[in-house]
């Protein structure tokens, strides 16, 4: 049985169900909601599993990228509408602060920063990558870094050592709740790393790994989790065979 070319329209429903429920329904439960009746939980398995439904999960991962587009655009609309609140705020604290009204003054900055954590205003995205060693023979060596920058500016042919960097693939989310991805997966792989102690050599966010397509599948598998189990607005990025470099 060969892998099928169309997505049915109950796929279609749980990839939306998956996306749209996050941190409120888990997968069994929306594949009992798209129609997938007591198969319910394998069901909700082999559907997010690339090797036997492959075009449900790219589009499980088309439609997150969706999503945090919206919420960037959601947030830009939020703060415009916020801008004259923002203004007659700063006025009632400026008055207070002058009249000793202290407390007034730490319960509505308090107040504020609520509804900027709510909407993702009090972070910026962070996008944590992997990267590959170039040098005139292979190296095998990956760095996961990140950077609240575009990696185009990062691209310029350098870094720490006097080699350049390759890019491989990424990850772009809203950071929230204290959750670092980069960490996160440096101690995923601290197995491969080449950070020795002792003689203080290299560091630690290189890792020597001999198989290109398994450090990458790995990135990408545990990042996906890793970002969706902590309800983090999200996007993926692969740059193809050859990378990203200039």
């Amino acid at each position: 049985m060969g892998v099928p070319k169309r997505l049915t329209e109950r796929q279609i429903k749980f990839a939306h169900l998956i996306v749209s429920n996050e941190g409120r329904m888990n997968g069994t439960e929306c594949a009992k909601e798209a129609g997938y009746g007591k198969a319910c939980r394998i069901r909700a398995h082999e559907l997010q599993n690339p090797k036997k439904y492959p075009l449900v999960v790219k589009y499980i991962s088309e439609l997150r990228a969706e999503n945090y587009k919206d919420h960037k655009i959601l947030v830009n609309k939020i703060l415009i509408d916020f801008s004259h609140l923002l203004e007659d705020t700063k006025k009632k604290l400026d008055e207070d602060s002058k009249k000793g009204n202290y407390k007034r003054v730490v319960t509505t900055i308090n107040k504020c920063k609520e509804v900027f954590t709510m909407v993702g205003l009090s972070n910026s995205p962070i996008t944590v990558y992997l990267s590959e060693e170039t040098r005139p023979y292979k190296t095998n060596h990956y760095k996961i870094g990140k950077t609240e920058n575009c990696l185009a500016s990062r691209s310029t042919g350098r870094t720490d050592n006097p080699f350049g960097l390759n890019y491989i693939a990424s990850f772009t989310y809203i950071p929230s709740n204290g959750f670092n991805l980069e960490k996160t997966l440096h101690n995923f792989f601290r197995n491969f790393s080449t950070y020795n102690e002792k003689y203080n050599t290299s560091a630690s966010e290189w890792f020597s790994v001999k198989n290109k397509n398994t450090m990458l599948k790995n990135f990408k598998k545990v990042g996906f989790h890793l970002l969706n189990k902590n309800n983090l607005f999200h996007k993926y990025d692969y740059y193809g065979k050859k990378g990203y470099f200039k």
